[in-house]
């Protein structure tokens, strides 16, 4: 970055002086953009906007609204943009708990001379003010952040896609010589995801890797084909969620259960409970 020079900015001419780029001569190409953001908010609001009880009504639908309507007047928001036939924007907006808030997403496509990343950006980042806005009568210490482009198409420059910003999620794992346990496990918005192929002998299998002592529940994942006996062998053939709501406790299907102690983050010898209990404690310092 610390080598270009003023000159390669184009929105700039040879004397400095900012102008619109004069893109006449480019040829008219498909583009697409999509741009992603997100809006942090504390679990009571969070509960608000999911659950539809905000006074100003349907929070998301409205914010989908706007956000549509603010990609088609970015040419009027941003001084040097050209004013494009828009010819597509779709928005997701997407309750997420572990943040916990709503991870915004727009897509945005047009046939022209030049790109349509800008209103990708304009889709996403109006879509998190009307968030706050519908919101702010409970909440006024929300957050907008992350907005950025995550891929755009067409033009001479091609396809763009920006490196991943998500962390990989961590995986645990569950040995037991002597019960013949081998499961390994992804940790995701609190929820543990025991991965296909785990193995437990069946005279353990009543207690599916010791987090899941419930019988019935054992016989429901066996109907259901998820656990499968072979022998004297439990395999799980898919994956299979239980939530976590502490080290020494879990929640399966809305059943209390038995904590997952003997969980281990992958390679190393920390446990699920010592593991959680740093994340509490990194989330008190921030």
């Amino acid at each position: 970055m610390a080598d270009q020079k003023l000159s390669d900015l184009t929105h700039f001419d040879n004397s400095g002086k900012a102008h619109m780029v004069d893109v006449s001569a480019k040829p008219v190409t498909s583009r697409t953009a999509i741009a992603r953001g997100h809006v942090k908010m504390t679990p009571e609001t969070y509960a608000i906007m999911t659950d539809g009880s905000s006074k100003k009504g349907d929070v998301l639908g409205v914010a989908r609204l706007a956000g549509i309507m603010g990609a088609k007047q970015t040419s009027n928001l941003i001084p040097l943009c050209h004013p494009l036939p828009i010819t597509k924007v779709a928005l997701d907006l997407i309750p997420d708990d572990s943040i916990p808030g709503v991870v915004i997403e727009a897509t945005v496509k047009t046939t022209g001379q030049t790109g349509i990343e800008m209103e990708a950006l304009t889709a996403v980042s109006v879509a998190g003010l009307t968030v706050y806005d519908m919101l702010k009568a409970v909440e006024k210490t929300m957050e907008i952040s992350g907005i950025r482009l995550t891929m755009k198409e067409g033009g001479k420059s091609g396809r763009f896609e920006a490196p991943s910003t998500t962390p990989d999620p961590p995986i645990f794992e569950l040995k037991v010589p002597s019960k013949g346990v081998n499961a390994t496990a992804e940790y995701r918005n609190r929820k543990m995801i025991v991965q296909a192929g785990s193995i437990a002998k069946k005279e353990w299998s009543d207690n599916p890797l010791h987090s899941m002592s419930n019988v019935h529940l054992h016989n429901e994942l066996v109907e259901s084909g998820i656990l499968k006996i072979e022998g004297e062998t439990a395999v799980f053939t898919e994956s299979f969620e239980f939530s976590s709501t502490s080290a020494a406790g879990s929640v399966v299907n809305g059943r209390q259960t038995s904590g997952p102690r003997e969980w281990k983050l992958k390679g190393t010898d920390t446990t699920f409970a010592e593991w959680e209990a740093a994340q509490l404690d990194q989330m008190d310092t921030e």
